[in-house]
């Protein structure tokens, strides 16, 4: 499974972004165009949006598109899709423990053993029903 990882051009895009938004907050309170209330609710919005990227940073949606996201549709829907975005722990955690599951360099566990240990991580919520069935048909296969 791919892992993600926060290199440079990510942090690029995250200035980007927040360069922009900052610019259009700007430009939202010196224009004449819009009204005062309008201003307060586009200036809270993009505010908000700031806190969903934040939020967004340990998921696996990253900061980024939970700002954008949230910029777009409303800081609520960008709410709902940042949680219910995987957190990357989590994500590492079900890595290793796959890992540790198929590991075949354990010559003291027989397939029993291993069954019933992918049992147990379907049961704690750890594995899903398709990714059990997958490990437990390459378990059978072996």
């Amino acid at each position: 499974m791919e892992t993600i990882q926060n290199d440079g051009s990510e942090k690029d895009l995250k200035t980007i972004v927040i360069i922009l938004a900052i610019g259009l907050l700007v430009v939202l309170l010196v224009s004449d165009v819009l009204p005062f209330i309008m201003k307060v609710a586009l200036v809270i919005s993009i505010c908000t949006s700031f806190l969903v990227g934040h939020a967004g940073s340990k998921r696996k949606i990253g900061y980024t598109k939970a700002f954008i996201v949230s910029l777009v549709f409303s800081p609520i829907i960008g709410f709902i899709v940042v949680f219910n975005s995987e957190k990357l722990v989590d994500e590492a955690y079900r890595d290793k423990m796959l890992e540790l599951a198929g590991n075949k360099a354990q010559p003291e566990t027989n397939v029993a053993d291993q069954l019933h240990k992918l049992n147990e991580l379907r049961k704690e919520g750890v594995l899903t029903d398709e990714e059990f069935q997958l490990q437990k048909e390459k378990l059978l296969a072996s």
